[in-house]
C-alpha cells in the first residue's frame, strides 16, 4: 500500500508541474505580447524623429489666393509635437489593453478553476469524437478496420496520416501499423516507440519492411485525473497482410458512456495480461525500455535474459495486483475478471493477504 500511495503521490505531483508550466507558459506568452507591442510603438517613434529631421526648419509659406483669408501656418517643430503625444498616447492604451489582457488570462488559470463534472465531460466528448473516427473508417489504401472482434480495430498502411496514426493509438484503436521505408507513420508517436523501432533496426541490421502490433486498454479518468492508455507493442519484421473481408461493421454506440470506457480498459488490461503470461512461458522475447503506460518487445530465437525476464514480470503483476492507476469502477471490473476474491483482496484494488491466490498469481512466471 506504501508503494501504492508513493506511486500516487508523485503521479499527483506531476500533474501539478504541468498544470504549472501551462501557467508560466501562457504569462510569458502574454509577456511577449507586450514587448512585441512596445517594439512596434518604439519603431514608430523613430520614424517619426526621421521624418521631423527631413523637414525643413524654416516655416513653410503658402500662396494665398486673392480675396482668400490667410491661413495660419503650424510650424514644423509643434507638428512634431502634437504627432510625439498622440503617440504617447497610443503607447499607454495599447499597454493598458495588453496588460489587462495578461492580468485577466493568468487569473482566468488560477481562479477559473473546472469543475471534476467539467473535466469528466470534456474526456468524454473527445473519447467520443475519436471513438466516431475509429467506427467509421472503412478498408482503403492506407487503412483497414477490422470489425470480428468487440471493439474495431484498425490496421495502418504506409503513407496513412501520421497525425491518425497517434490519435488513435492514444484512445487504443490501432491493432497495427506497417510504416514505409523512412518510419513517417510514426512521427507523432510516443518516444519510447521510436526509439525501440530504432533500437531494433540497429539491433537486426535489417532494412526491410517492419511493423509494430499493438495490444492496447483505452484510456480513463476519474474526476480530473487522466489515466492514460496502456500499451504492448511487439516490432516484428513483416509486409502487410492481405485484409480480413468484413462481412460487417459494427455501428458507434450512440450511447457511449463512462461504462463503455471502462470496459474497454479492463478488457485491454486482461488481454495484455495473457499476452505476458504467453511471454513468460516461451521466454523468446526481447524488451526495450518501458515506461508507466507502454512496453515494447520484440520476439526472437535467443532466450530472454534476466533483465527482461524481469521487466515482463513487473507488468504482469502491476496488472494482476489491480495496481495501474485506473478510476475506482475500472478496478472493481477489473478484480471480477481476473476471479479476484472480494473477501480477501477488499472491493477492487487492497493488497492480496491470500497466500495461495498469491501463489497463483506467480505460478505463471515459474514455467
Amino acid at each position: 500500500m506504501s508503494q501504492l500511495s508513493g506511486k500516487q503521490a508523485l503521479t499527483n505531483l506531476l500533474q501539478n508541474s504541468m498544470k504549472f508550466g501551462d501557467l508560466v507558459h501562457k504569462g510569458l506568452t502574454m509577456l511577449d505580447e507586450v514587448g512585441e507591442a512596445f517594439l512596434i510603438l518604439q519603431q514608430e517613434r523613430i520614424n517619426l524623429k526621421e521624418e521631423s529631421a527631413k523637414q525643413p526648419m524654416a516655416e513653410e509659406k503658402s500662396i494665398t489666393p486673392p480675396g482668400a483669408e490667410e491661413k495660419s501656418i503650424t510650424p514644423a517643430g509643434e507638428k512634431q509635437e502634437e504627432k510625439e503625444k498622440a503617440n504617447d498616447e497610443e503607447i499607454y492604451h495599447k499597454f493598458i489593453q495588453v496588460a489587462h489582457k495578461f492580468i485577466a488570462g493568468t487569473s482566468d488559470m488560477e481562479i477559473d478553476t473546472p469543475s471534476n463534472d467539467n473535466y469528466s465531460a470534456s474526456y468524454l466528448n473527445e473519447y467520443s469524437r475519436i471513438s466516431k473516427i475509429a467506427y467509421s473508417i472503412r478498408n482503403s489504401e492506407k487503412c483497414r478496420t477490422n470489425h470480428a472482434g468487440i471493439y474495431p480495430r484498425l490496421t495502418m498502411l504506409p503513407n496513412v496520416n501520421p497525425e491518425v496514426v497517434a490519435e488513435m493509438f492514444k484512445f487504443g484503436y490501432i491493432q497495427t501499423i506497417y510504416p514505409s521505408s523512412n518510419l513517417q507513420e510514426l512521427t507523432y508517436l510516443p518516444s519510447e516507440v521510436k526509439e525501440a523501432v530504432r533500437l531494433f533496426r540497429e539491433g537486426t541490421k535489417t532494412t526491410a519492411d517492419i511493423y509494430l502490433q499493438v495490444l492496447s486498454a483505452g484510456p480513463d479518468w476519474e474526476g480530473d485525473e487522466f489515466f492514460p492508455a496502456q500499451h504492448l507493442v511487439q516490432i516484428g519484421i513483416s509486409k502487410p497482410r492481405e485484409p480480413m473481408k468484413n462481412i460487417w461493421y459494427q455501428k458507434y454506440p450512440d450511447n457511449l458512456n463512462k461504462a463503455y470506457v471502462e470496459d474497454r480498459r479492463i478488457s485491454g488490461l486482461k488481454a495484455i495480461y495473457d499476452r505476458y503470461t504467453a511471454i513468460l512461458s516461451n521466454r523468446n522475447t526481447w524488451t526495450y525500455p518501458f515506461s508507466p503506460s507502454i512496453a515494447v518487445i520484440s520476439i526472437g530465437n535467443r532466450t530472454m535474459n534476466v533483465a527482461s525476464i524481469g521487466k515482463i514480470r513487473n507488468e504482469l503483476l502491476r496488472i494482476s495486483t489491480n495496481s495501474i492507476p485506473s478510476s475506482q469502477e475500472s478496478k472493481k471490473k477489473l478484480c471480477k475478471l481476473l476471479r479476484h476474491d472480494n473477501t480477501k483482496c477488499g472491493p477492487c484494488h487492497i493488497s492480496n493477504t491470500n497466500p495461495q491466490e498469491k501463489e497463483d498469481i506467480e505460478a505463471p512466471i515459474l514455467l
